[in-house]
């Protein structure tokens, strides 16, 4: 399996976060613990790209819940992108987190909704 590459780019609103390659078992508590550390004080919305991601398993749909739980007792805005078609959309489809967590298909949907 190839390594994540993870972006963390800071906006006025608020942190995108951009994830790369896999996030699985192996790697996911870096992610997030990478994900949480680069939060601001201030930060007012988080947006989690995840139209590069290749591949997202259990570990890694755990994750989203659990960033959104922590992001919503610091009431901090979240929206994941994710496009309408592939292997990701389809598994966030079909355990629900399409519904519980904002969902976006590009990027500039999910900015747009952030400012």
């Amino acid at each position: 399996m190839e390594p994540s590459e993870l972006s963390i780019v800071a906006a006025d609103y608020g942190s995108i976060v951009t994830i790369d390659g896999e996030v699985d078992l192996a790697n996911v508590d870096d992610i997030r613990d990478a994900i949480l550390a680069a939060l601001a004080a201030d930060t007012r919305a988080l947006i989690i790209d995840l139209s590069k991601t290749e591949y997202l398993d259990s570990a890694g749909i755990r994750m989203l819940f659990e960033i959104d739980e922590h992001l919503a007792t610091r009431r901090i805005s979240f929206r994941i992108v994710v496009p309408p078609t592939g292997m990701v959309h389809r598994v966030l489809d079909l355990t629900g987190a399409l519904q519980h967590i904002e969902t976006h298909p590009d990027l500039a949907t999910a900015v747009d909704h952030s400012i």
